[in-house]
C-alpha cells in the first residue's frame, strides 16, 4: 500500500519538475536579455557623453572664430571664417540632434 502511494506521487513529483524547469529557463532567458538591454542602455549613455563632449568642443569652436572674426583683414579670411563658423553650427546641430534621438532610445528601452 505505501509503495502504490509513493508510486502514485512519481507522476506528480515529475510534473512538478518539469514545471520548475521550465521556470527556471524562463527566468535565465529573462537574465540575458536584461543583461542586454542593460548593454545597450550603457553604450546608447556612452555615446550621449562622447556627444555632449562634441557639443563643448563645437559651441568652443564657434565662440573661438567669433573672436577671430574681429581681427579680419580680407574679405577672404571673412568668408573662410563663416565658411568655418557655418559648418561647426551644422556639427553643432548634428551633435544635439543625436541627443535626441539617443533620449528617445533610451525612452523605448
Amino acid at each position: 500500500k505505501i509503495d502504490q502511494e509513493i508510486d502514485s506521487f512519481e507522476p506528480k513529483m515529475e510534473s512538478i519538475s518539469k514545471t520548475l524547469k521550465d521556470a527556471e529557463n524562463k527566468i535565465a532567458k529573462f537574465n540575458v536579455e536584461l543583461n542586454n538591454l542593460e548593454n545597450e542602455i550603457q553604450d546608447v549613455e556612452n555615446q550621449k557623453v562622447q556627444n555632449n563632449a562634441h557639443i563643448s568642443e563645437f559651441s568652443a569652436k564657434i565662440k573661438e572664430l567669433s573672436k577671430k572674426s574681429g581681427a579680419v583683414k580680407t574679405e577672404k579670411e571673412a568668408n573662410a571664417l563663416k565658411i568655418e563658423e557655418d559648418i561647426a553650427k551644422e556639427q553643432l546641430d548634428a551633435a544635439n540632434d543625436e541627443i535626441v534621438r539617443l533620449d528617445k532610445i533610451l525612452e523605448n528601452k
